[in-house]
């Protein structure tokens, strides 16, 4: 059995991949099988893993989340020993939670494989590689950029990255800034960039056009609520580089190099209150109504000193 688990999506994909189509030169397309196990009967599944097919001696069956069935998590040990040798097991357990002693049971298994979510010089440096196979070019400054501006979804970077090759082999911040369209983290910044310097007209500017975006409230609180987060990781690491809040956060520097930017003229104590006063204001959408918009823009530009 192969287990494919950790918080990089695009990384499991791109495995899955390679293990599905080096079993479909061996054995064809007919004997693969993939299964949702929030949806199959778990006895279903067990009964196809456990059984052998005269037309497909040699079979692949991949199965996504079944740490979902209690008693595959309590007894897979035991499991894995009925299914035939000839029959390929690929488990898929993204976002797992490491404290559980099903993640402890399955780092036993041998081909155990863990895909975790790159941050920092390593996701610029696959930014840099990727668009170097292409035969293209994007320095590691603009990479950092493409980073703040994207996040570091690595489905969506490739997506961007797809897009701004076919435009240009040559990835500048400048094609960046024409093609590709910022991450709600980033607009956010950008609303709090403009509240901290008092620039209301682009408060309001930047706010309504996430809401003809159709972006949800809860959304936009929720981003702004990250962003002030990283506000106060930096307030509270006054000895530490830009380079090392970035590890320590898990975000890119080139975001950590602007956020203190913008909160250079701010302190700890600031951040903490602007950050209760979201939560209040959270709050009050719940218990009370009130225009929405017009009190998220209120207390934005409230943040001006």
């Amino acid at each position: 059995m192969i287990i494919l688990a950790g918080d990089n999506e695009y990384l499991i994909k791109r495995r899955l991949s390679e293990l599905v189509n080096d079993f479909k030169k061996k054995n064809g397309d007919f004997s693969i099988e993939r299964v949702d196990c929030k949806k199959v009967d778990f006895n279903s599944v067990i009964s196809n893993l456990q059984s052998v097919s005269l037309l497909s001696p040699n079979r692949m069956f991949i199965l996504d989340r079944p740490g979902h069935y209690d008693t595959w998590t309590s007894d897979m040990n035991d499991l894995i020993l009925t299914i035939p040798s000839s029959t390929t097991v690929v488990a898929l357990e993204p976002k797992i939670d490491k404290r559980l002693k099903y993640y402890k049971d399955l780092k036993q298994i041998d081909k155990f494989e863990v895909y975790d979510v790159l941050n920092g010089s390593q996701l610029t440096n696959w930014i840099i590689e990727y668009v170097k196979k292409q035969m293209a070019s994007i320095d590691f400054q603009d990479a950092n950029y493409l980073i703040a501006i994207v996040g570091n979804d690595q489905n969506r970077l490739v997506n961007e990255l797809d897009k701004l090759l076919a435009y240009d082999l040559n990835i500048s911040r400048k094609t960046i800034d024409l093609l590709v369209e910022p991450s709600l983290n980033t607009t956010a910044f950008k609303l709090l960039d403009v509240s901290f310097s008092g620039q209301h007209q682009q408060v309001t500017k930047i706010f309504n056009q996430l809401i003809i975006e159709k972006t949800e409230i809860p959304q936009i609180i929720g981003a702004i609520a990250w962003q002030l987060q990283l506000f106060a990781i930096i307030k509270s690491s006054p000895g530490l580089t830009a380079n090392q809040i970035a590890e320590k956060a898990a975000v890119n520097i080139y975001t950590v190099e602007n956020s203190m930017r913008t909160i250079s003229g701010h302190s700890y104590s600031d951040i903490a209150n602007y950050s209760q006063k979201l939560v209040d204001l959270d709050i009050e959408f719940s218990d009370y109504q009130i225009n929405r918009n017009e009190a998220l823009i209120n207390l934005l530009n409230s943040f001006y000193k």
